[in-house]
């Protein structure tokens, strides 16, 4: 996959020498020379990174990133800032109008590769998920009934892992197309599980675009960091980069979602959520209780929206997410069904998730259902 990547510097010797230093057989390099070029540019050609200049005469780099930010089709491009300031407050303020880097002249070539690279790693499944959906939007004139179909073929909503340190099922059970609730893991090993849980709004197929892209994007993320473990701080800025890049401003869908890390050697879950409950937890005796969760810091610009903490897990406990459509709760009637359907399978995850989802009555909303415990 070609990336392509624009270079802004009112000096063309500086931009030559980003063309230069940035050779690569996936890079195809686009240069400006001017505040008023690059904003051109930048609409006609939609790059994947921008390295912007700062101290430009005709409009700063500030100035360009503010206008890239407020148009709909480049909000989302990623800017690399490059200045000869090195002063903190400098940073700040391009951080503050969007940029998502900044480095100071004269960059080292190692370093502005490094730094590249990180950048479109990142984006990687969300560039390729947009220009798929771009391709999918071009052919959908022309497919009529069959574009639902072909999203039904894409979409996986059921999930099981087995492995040494733990158990992990998730299903959907859903009277009609599309569903829009899922329980996605994003990465796993035997330290732990990172999962996203997504719960739209509507049950329709915008929403269900905007769940494979977040879907493929927190992927990304995940792989890109290559960490055994995921930290609160990791988890945080993921939290933020969904926050940011999926607002119903963007995509004109709301959804509400959250981020877990299930962390074996401590047995405890790590939970950041955007209008989403707790789980409840299923004791071997089929005691059902809703967990006491310790409060983890969370320092960001919607600290007021999010709900972070840690739950521990014992041994003998089944972790269980149920959603209906927008609702959360857990009501008698199925928290007695699931603890039943738990009990009586000896606490095999995966067979116990078959009989609940077979004796679940059908519901015009998703309902979904994850059981997790550590062994």
């Amino acid at each position: 996959m070609k990336y392509k990547i624009l270079a802004v510097d009112d000096n063309p010797i500086n931009t030559k020498l980003l063309a230069r230093t940035l050779v690569n057989s996936e890079y195809d390099i686009l240069t400006a020379g001017s505040g008023k070029e690059a904003l051109e540019l930048a609409q006609k050609e939609l790059p994947d990174l921008i390295l912007l200049d700062v101290m430009m005469e005709d409009m700063d780099g500030y100035e360009v990133c503010a206008h890239l930010q407020n148009q709909p089709e480049t909000e989302h491009i990623p800017v690399i800032f490059l200045s000869a300031k090195n002063e903190s407050v400098d940073k700040a303020k391009g951080l503050a109008v969007g940029a998502v880097d900044y480095l100071t002249k004269p960059f080292d070539p190692v370093e502005i590769n490094a730094r590249v690279r990180t950048h479109l790693a990142i984006r990687k499944s969300e560039i390729r998920l947009q220009r798929e959906n771009k391709s999918l939007k071009e052919q959908s004139q022309m497919l009529g009934d069959k574009l639902p179909l072909l999203m039904q073929n894409v979409h996986q909503t059921d999930f099981t892992i087995e492995s040494v340190a733990f158990s992990f099922a998730s299903q959907v059970k859903s009277f009609k197309y599309p569903q829009t609730t899922a329980l996605i893991p994003l990465f796993y090993n035997e330290s732990g599980l990172l999962f996203l849980l997504f719960n739209g709004f509507k049950k329709d197929y915008p929403t269900l675009m905007v769940q494979l892209m977040l879907e493929q994007f927190t992927t990304g993320f995940a792989q890109g960091y290559k960490s055994a473990v995921f930290s609160s701080d990791i988890i945080q800025k993921l939290v933020l980069e969904i926050l940011n890049r999926f607002s119903p401003d963007i995509f004109q869908v709301a959804f509400s979602f959250a981020l877990g890390w299930l962390d074996s050697p401590s047995q405890t879950l790590q939970y950041f959520a955007l209008k989403q409950d707790l789980p409840c937890l299923i004791s071997d005796k089929g005691e059902i209780k809703i967990p006491e969760l310790l409060m983890l810091p969370y320092d960001g610009p919607y600290n007021q929206l999010i709900t972070a903490g840690s739950v521990h897990i014992l041994k003998n406990e089944v972790l269980c997410f149920y959603r209906k459509g927008t609702r959360s709760e857990l009501s008698e009637l199925y928290g007695k069904m699931f603890s039943a359907s738990i009990v009586k399978q000896n606490f095999n995850i995966k067979s116990a998730l078959e009989e609940i989802i077979t004796d679940l009555p059908d519901e015009e909303d998703d309902q979904l259902i994850s059981l997790f415990s550590f062994h």
